[in-house]
């Protein structure tokens, strides 16, 4: 087997070039776009830990915001180690 890359399209790159509603603000307390949640990175690094290369997403970052915890990533981060 090879190596995986994995492509997300949430729909979210339609809010473009309109950078606020891209962002889901203006502001850094207003930030707010969808992102991976905790429990798919888990079982992303728990089960491509070898094979899983890259991860892209149509967002600002994988890890979302719609809350100040980056579940998602924290757990890619400490996988790669």
């Amino acid at each position: 087997m090879g190596f995986f890359v994995v492509l997300f399209y949430t729909g979210w790159s339609k809010l473009w070039p309109n950078q606020g509603n891209y962002a889901g603000g203006n502001n850094p307390s207003e930030l707010r776009f969808p992102g991976v949640s905790y429990a798919l990175a888990q079982f992303l690094a728990d089960n491509y830990t070898n094979k899983l290369v890259g991860v892209g997403i149509d967002t600002l970052s994988s890890k979302g915001v719609s809350t100040r915890l980056f579940f998602a990533h924290i757990t890619q981060q400490y996988t790669t180690e």
